[in-house]
């Protein structure tokens, strides 16, 4: 059986490779970037 709280690490793991993405495209200072900005806000929170 597979604990219920197995993939934690894997979830957290992804969230903060989308924090490191947006913090990359925001030091790009790119307009034309904002919504990939918003999308890996996004996905971080989620």
């Amino acid at each position: 059986m597979v604990e219920p709280w197995s993939a934690v690490p894997e979830w957290i793991a992804k969230a903060e490779g989308d924090w490191e993405a947006l913090e990359i495209l925001l030091t790009s200072n790119s307009p034309g970037l904002r919504d990939v900005v918003v999308f890996h806000a996004q996905q971080c929170v989620e």
